[in-house]
């Protein structure tokens, strides 16, 4: 059997929603998973609710992963927190960016140390970050894993796009941390005049950051939409454009669906963006150059509808790691 140890993650964020479409494909083999509040749990239960759900402290975590041992179980993990001592261990890397600085520099070595300590495989979900990270962490090749994001079953169209009046809605994803590059966009919108009437949608949660965004950039229109109150579907119905100038993205999952939708998605060029969404998205070369293209969008523009050219074999690579981790 497989436990899925979603206790790391506090959000429901893009992680938490990679470690629930895991969940949801090896069902029939989950014995239980694991989080850390009674939110998470609500939410994991709307989509699996016959799979048992255990909210655990640092303590009762502990002894949750002594019995996975006992039992043999495999304990899948979609974020990158072994737990030390632990065989049968699947984590999963994401990207590089919470192993920079000197808070990263220690992560790095918990990592390290909690991977060869169980001997655990870890996985990643891209090439170009993830899985060079691993390399410099000295984790050898036949431990990894390419575990990649799943993408929608069917490719829904939206159409192409009218861009009616003048209140253009721009789609915003995450906001966890400042990786998301969001100071860039405000600082070049905010001396243009005609994006004061451009409102700015972040699909998120309230907090710090997104406060001090408010407060530094007033002439902006920031609305902070809560995913625990609102599908990723349901937020991209109501807005225009879907961008992206995040520069520590592993995979942006609401960019894929948003290409699927045949929403305009206009993004920074980054080696990660460059690997999924190259012929798909618009890629701009900086963030000035992006916010001048939405600046030049005029009433009634109606914006070419992309297609997610990597579709067929990220949906491949998805089943192949399920196959994968059933065998673990």
């Amino acid at each position: 059997m497989i436990v899925v140890n979603l206790w790391f993650i506090k959000h429901s964020n893009g992680l938490f929603h990679y470690g629930m479409d895991y969940a949801v494909a090896l069902s029939a083999d989950v014995r239980e998973i694991w989080v850390r509040d009674d939110t998470l749990a609500r939410l994991v239960a709307t989509r699996l609710p016959t799979v048992p759900v255990r909210i655990l402290n640092t303590q009762s975590l502990v002894r949750a992963a002594v019995e996975t041992v006992r039992r043999r179980d495999a304990l899948f993990t979609p974020s990158s927190h072994p737990i030390a001592f632990v065989p049968r261990q699947t984590v999963v890397v994401h990207d590089s960016f919470p192993f920079e600085g000197k808070a990263g520099r220690l992560k790095r070595l918990l990592f390290r140390v909690g991977l060869f300590a169980s001997h655990g495989v870890a996985g990643y979900i891209n090439r170009v970050d993830g899985y060079q990270f691993l390399e410099t962490c000295g984790v050898p090749s036949h431990r990894t894993r390419y575990l990649p994001n799943r993408i929608g079953d069917t490719c829904v169209s939206a159409g192409n796009p009218a861009i009616v009046g003048d209140r253009i809605v721009v789609g915003l994803f995450g906001s966890d941390s400042p990786k998301k590059n969001y100071d860039a966009i405000f600082a070049q919108a905010k001396p243009i005049a005609r994006l004061a009437d451009v409102q700015w949608r972040i699909f998120g949660h309230e907090n710090e950051y997104t406060e001090r965004l408010k407060r530094d950039y007033p002439l902006c229109p920031i609305t902070v939409v809560a995913s625990d109150t609102m599908t990723l579907d349901e937020f991209l119905d109501t807005i225009d454009i879907a961008v992206s100038t995040a520069k520590g993205e592993g995979f942006a999952r609401p960019i894929a669906l948003s290409l699927m939708r045949g929403i305009p998605t206009w993004l920074l060029d980054t080696p990660v963006f460059r690997e999924f969404y190259q012929g798909s998205a618009r890629l701009f070369p900086t963030v000035a150059a992006l916010v001048n293209a939405i600046a030049a969008i005029e009433p009634g523009d109606r914006l070419e509808r992309p297609v997610l050219q990597t579709e067929n074999a990220l949906r491949t690579d998805f089943v192949a790691g399920i196959a994968w981790l059933r065998q673990r």
